[in-house]
């Protein structure tokens, strides 16, 4: 839908709050951004004003409520609505009104400007405004009658019904398994019920098999600003009723960002009924209507709006992952509500998958904890721990690593492996090694011996693993810094930038050293890099035994999940999914090691070289 105003008032958004009236400079600007702006280059400056300016043209402008960015909205002849692919900013007011009705001072712009680099120069666009009504939200209703599970509190009360989004995995409960769903139906809307009901039953709708149990793990859920509808339960198995609750679907990853979503032509809703195609229409904040004592007008910090094709979703809905692929793909976000406006349209909201994945939106979570999303596949088995390893600590025990290691073994059904006086043989084949010398672990170590040796005494970790890691994550490259999809700043999103010679996260080596201090420059120090990525391998060897396929694909995907795909020859999780490339590179890396610690005179110990030898 298009704005109904005329506009003598341009108002720029810069530095410096110029007002442009030059039609020559408007029209330029508008070509700037339509011709020389990338879609997701509008999408993040769209984004920056909202999220820098909205306060202000809500005090601004009386009959504005809200502001936020997406695709237009046009009505066509039959009432209808049709989505533009035009990334605008819309003004959501009380009510549409006329021109003529309005005072000058209270017309809104038909553009806000912006500043953009474009090729390295600095040119202003001309962002064009859409306008939405108010009331097009005041009529949406939360999803939750029988569904896909069946909550039966633990203090009696009536059951709740819904739908489990994803499965997920903890940091810090790496033998766990969580399950995802709305807090107003694992939690029974958190008003009706006390909150000392955590613990109630996660089952199949017919009541016959329990899955999970809720946990305290869950968003603000109550009138007022922002909410997070979301709450973990911790799953009980059996495996095939977490599959079957799950509705069997494939997910590969999360949506990062609103770019994520807004760039797709359509996505599905996959309800326990039917599969629902939408289309991308806001990402905005939005009031909901939850028809409980006490919680009626809730706001969401943002909310996914989806146009439906089609169908339309139903009670018992909520909690259904909106995802990418209709089997599987990338989960974009968890679905809570909808509304049928007069036209008739019919519209999804749900809560993007970047906000479901921080914890620290969460109550009842620790800081620096990362999740991570499972697949079904990784269902089928729990995480994998060593029965008979235990981390001591001790230099000395680690020769009791070496039985398990040196024999042929397997992770499922990948292939066999061993540990050898050479380095690892794969399926009894000679190691595996990097073409030419090694010259990368020659300059790591020649460059870093003395933190590698420190490090890998204090914390028991054999100093091949500690070598190879560096290798695979950096290269050897003190400055190394990676930042992931969704990343807005080294505060805000610690878990989305990795650091230094062993690119632990930040929240990673926060939490490995126990310092939430800790920051970009401490990691860019080699040796605070090395003792933070040597923590955490030592950490995680109840995990991985120390088995250096395992130490790293825990190392770079957090966990040991099962990967079922030809692709994958260890069936081990890695980046890149489906594929085997993160631990076929530390192993020629680990490998590596061996034929240099030849030429190495008194190579400290712990070390599998010297053990082996």
């Amino acid at each position: 839908m298009t704005t109904h105003t005329k506009h003598e008032k341009w108002l720029a958004i810069s530095e410096s709050s110029t007002r442009i009236r030059q039609p020559d400079h408007i029209r330029e600007a508008c070509q700037v951004y339509a011709k020389k702006l990338a879609e997701h280059e509008k999408m993040s400056l769209a984004q920056e004003i909202v999220t820098t300016r909205a306060a202000e043209f809500c005090r601004a402008y009386s009959g504005v409520v809200d502001l936020y960015f997406g695709y237009r909205q046009k009505r066509i002849k039959s009432g209808g609505i049709r989505l533009q692919r035009e990334i605008c900013v819309t003004f959501v007011v009380k009510e549409k009104w006329a021109v003529d009705h309005q005072e000058p001072e209270q017309l809104l712009p038909k553009y806000l400007f912006a500043y953009w680099h474009v090729n390295g120069k600095r040119e202003l666009c001309a962002v064009p405004v859409d306008v939405d009504d108010a009331s097009n939200y005041s009529s949406i209703q939360v999803d939750a009658l029988p569904a896909k599970v069946k909550i039966e509190p633990t203090t009696g009360g009536v059951p709740e019904f819904g739908t489990v989004t994803c499965a997920l995995q903890r940091s810090i409960f790496p033998d766990k398994t969580f399950l995802l769903s709305c807090k107003h139906v694992f939690n029974l809307s958190g008003s009706m019920y006390p909150k000392n009901i955590w613990g109630s039953a996660v089952k199949l709708p017919d009541g016959s098999n329990k899955i999970g149990v809720t946990r305290a793990v869950a968003g603000k859920l109550k009138n007022g600003d922002n909410n997070l509808d979301a709450q973990l339960a911790e799953a009980t198995g059996p495996h095939q009723d977490l599959a079957k609750a799950l509705n069997g679907i494939r997910l590969l990853d999360i949506a990062n960002s609103e770019r994520d979503v807004l760039q797709l032509e359509k996505y599905f809703i996959i309800t326990p009924n039917s599969i629902i195609e939408a289309r991308p229409a806001k990402i905005a904040p939005s009031f909901i209507s939850y028809d409980r004592p006490g919680i009626r007008e809730v706001r969401h910090k943002a909310l996914i709006k989806s146009l439906l094709v089609d169908q339309t979703t139903q009670g018992g809905d909520s909690g259904s992952p909106v995802i990418s692929q209709r089997s599987g793909g990338l989960l974009l976000g968890m679905h809570i509500a909808s509304t049928t406006i007069d036209s008739g349209e019919s519209f999804s909201f749900a809560i993007p998958a970047w906000h479901l994945f921080s914890p620290e939106l969460y109550d009842g979570t620790s800081p620096g904890e990362i999740w991570t999303l499972l697949d079904t596949d990784a269902l089928e088995s729990e995480p994998m721990l060593s029965t008979d390893l235990e981390h001591s600590g001790s230099i000395n025990e680690l020769g009791g690593t070496l039985q398990h290691l040196t024999s042929n073994h397997q992770f499922k059904n990948s292939i066999a492996w061993r540990l050898t006086a050479d380095g690892v043989r794969i399926a009894d084949a000679p190691p595996e090694v990097t073409a030419g010398p090694p010259q990368t672990v020659d300059r790591v170590w020649r460059s870093f011996a003395a933190s590698i040796t420190r490090w890998a005494i204090e914390y028991a970790v054999p100093i091949e693993l500690v070598i190879a890691t560096i290798c695979t994550e950096s290269s050897g490259k003190p400055d190394a810094v990676r930042r992931e999809p969704g990343y807005l700043s080294d505060m805000a999103t610690p878990k989305k930038i990795s650091i230094g010679l062993m690119q632990t996260l930040l929240s990673t080596a926060q939490e490995a050293l126990n310092d939430n201090r800790l920051d970009r420059m401490a990691l860019l120090d080699p040796d605070i890099s090395i003792r933070a990525g040597t923590a955490y391998i030592a950490k995680q060897r109840p995990m991985t035994g120390f088995d250096p396929p395992k130490v790293a694909c825990a190392y770079n995907a957090g966990s040991l999940r099962w990967n079922n795909v030809t692709t994958n020859r260890w069936k081990l999780r890695q980046y890149p999914l489906n594929t085997g490339e993160h631990a076929d590179r530390f192993i020629k890396w680990h490998n590596d090691c061996f034929r240099y610690f030849l030429h190495v005179e008194d190579l400290p110990m712990p070390s599998f070289f010297r053990m082996l030898r």
